[in-house]
């Protein structure tokens, strides 16, 4: 122990040594195999890394058939959409009574066979036309015009020309009828504008006279095609009053001079610059109506040299190839789209409504502009020196179509001017009973001056669907005629049995009408069972069937079977 004392005196520094050391031989000798466990690892996360695609040449093809099939989804529910919207609009798409069972067979917009009662068609719907318009105009219960009285004593809701309808020149079918062409296009306006004037109709509905109307005066009505404008266009169109197609300069414009009140000048308009919205394609066959010359008359009295000089407004006219019926046409899309222009005169806190009614219409409409301005804005109040609107007068026409020479009479009825020829209304003067509307002009007057009311333009933009492109597998038999198919094959094959089996096919005739076939079939079964000695009961039964059928369908097989078990059984 004395010997190792001093070593025990340096065990601090020997441990200490020894410690130092550990480390170092420690590394060492495990370096060597963790080495090669990382170098084992960094190999399998390569191949791993490696055998993962890069996604542009080798695309997941799970997840493009998911898509694919979401996108069929999308599709197959935008057909049925559709679809839906297609048939709802044909329930409104109705033609005229002499012509319906004709036209309802034709293909959509396409001509009809002369075989087929195409060309007799052509000749009625050039009569039907104006008899068209006219239940188009009565269906806002307009106040009567001097060329279309109806029963005077009768309270009317609304102003409103017949002219005022957009409606084409039917002069030109003087020498020779409208094509079928022609017949679709008219009828779609028809169409339309029913649509319309019937929400205007639902508005007013619980109204019993043009006093409590909401709506209480209409002016022209426009279909139009075209463009849509750039975003430009609007910037590089003047500021100005720039009324829409068919409609004056002046019209919902401009003071009565003969009402007084603030001037003429200080007139706010309510006119839309269409050309901000749309590149207008103008229908040099469209009359322009009671706004233009010559556009009072009604489409009855119109010739074709009043008709061919009618003015049209809103844009120049292009050929004939270049009109645009519909706005930014597709043929690839399912659907089709006019645009549409009206005025109105009606109590402002009711112009939601009328929007509404327009939303609920079959066939969907986008409101593109709404411009409102208050009658007693726009023009000066109808209190004192008498309404140029209604009674006649000088200065600018408040409202497009209805010029400032108007009058409603003792019966509520506009006269035209006979003198014009512009569609504007003379002055009447007349004392009748004040009770009955427009009485010497002072119950249009009175339903005039209500302060809620102003002029109101509507530019909007209907859709039309067309008819559902046929299935893709349209060429394969009909559901409907997979069903007769059996019973028609085994007529045939029950007439082979006569050789083999005579009381079976005495009891079965052959049947071209396969109704006849099973109807039949379950008597015949019975009696085909009863035995040869018996031929009576086949004989009696089959000539009374075949005597309560209707002689085009009795078959010759059928009246010759009754023959063949009496031969049988001899």
């Amino acid at each position: 122990m004395e010997k190792l004392k001093p070593i025990l005196a340096q065990k601090f520094w020997i441990l200490f040594g020894v410690v130092l050391i550990l480390p170092i031989v420690g590394y060492f000798m495990t370096k060597g195999e963790l080495a090669a466990q990382i170098e084992t690892r960094w190999k399998g996360l390569d191949g791993t890394f490696t055998g993962i695609p890069s996604g542009q040449d080798s695309p997941n093809e799970q997840w493009t058939a998911g898509l694919q099939l979401l996108n069929d989804k999308q599709k197959m529910h935008n057909l049925t959409a559709n679809k839906k919207l297609w048939d709802v609009q044909k329930v409104k798409m109705r033609w005229p009574e002499d012509i319906a069972s004709v036209m309802n067979k034709a293909e959509y917009f396409k001509p009809v066979p002369p075989e087929q009662g195409g060309s007799d068609a052509q000749h009625k719907y050039q009569y039907d036309y104006p008899r068209e318009m006219r239940r188009l105009w009565e269906i806002v219960d307009p106040l009567d015009e001097g060329k279309n009285l109806r029963d005077s004593d009768k309270r009317r809701k609304i102003a409103f020309l017949m002219a005022d309808l957009h409606q084409t020149n039917t002069g030109r079918w003087a020498d020779l009828p409208p094509t079928h062409g022609d017949m679709w296009d008219c009828q779609e306006d028809i169409w339309l504008q029913t649509e319309l004037l019937q929400a205007i109709a639902r508005v007013n509905a619980n109204a019993i006279s043009q006093g409590d109307a909401f709506v209480k005066q209409l002016g022209k009505i426009q279909l139009f095609g075209g463009t849509k404008a750039t975003g430009d266009a609007g910037a590089a169109a003047p500021a100005s009053n720039v009324p829409m197609p068919g409609m004056e300069a002046g019209a919902f414009s401009g003071s009565p001079m003969g009402m007084g009140g603030r001037p003429g000048n200080a007139a706010v308009s309510v006119d839309i610059n269409i050309a901000e919205e749309f590149v207008v394609s103008n229908d040099p066959n469209t009359l322009s109506g009671a706004g233009g010359a010559g556009g009072g008359m009604p489409v009855t009295m119109i010739s074709s040299e009043a008709a061919a000089a009618a003015p049209l407004t809103g844009g120049a006219v292009a050929g004939k190839s270049d009109i645009k019926r519909y706005i930014d046409e597709d043929e690839n899309q399912p659907f089709k789209r006019r645009g549409f222009s009206i005025k109105v005169i009606m109590d402002h806190t009711k112009v939601p409504d009328l929007i509404a009614e327009l939303m609920n219409s079959p066939f969907p409409v986008e409101i593109v502009r709404v411009h409102q301005v208050l009658l007693l804005d726009s023009a000066a109040p109808p209190s004192g020196g008498g309404s140029t609107f209604l009674a006649g007068g000088t200065g600018g026409s408040p409202f497009g179509g209805f010029n400032t020479t108007g009058a409603i009479d003792n019966s509520g009825t506009l006269a035209a001017a006979e003198d014009s020829g512009t569609g504007s209304f003379s002055g009447v003067g007349s004392s009748g009973n004040p009770m009955r509307p427009g009485a010497s002009g002072t119950g249009s007057l009175a339903a005039m001056s209500d302060p809620n009311l102003a002029q109101v333009a509507i530019l909007g933009v209907w859709t039309l669907y067309r008819p559902p492109a046929p299935a893709a597998d349209a060429g394969q038999p009909a559901p409907g005629t997979v069903v007769p198919t059996p019973e028609v094959a085994t007529a045939p094959a029950a007439a082979t049995q006569t050789t083999t089996e005579s009381a079976t096919t005495a009891t079965k005739p052959a049947d071209s009408e396969t109704t006849e076939v099973t109807a039949d079939a379950p008597k015949k079964s019975e009696n085909g069972d009863a035995p040869s000695a018996e031929p009576a009961k086949p004989e009696k039964k089959d000539p009374e069937t075949d005597a309560d059928k209707p002689a085009e369908k009795k078959s010759p097989s059928a009246a010759e079977s009754p023959d063949k078990p009496t031969d049988g059984a001899k």
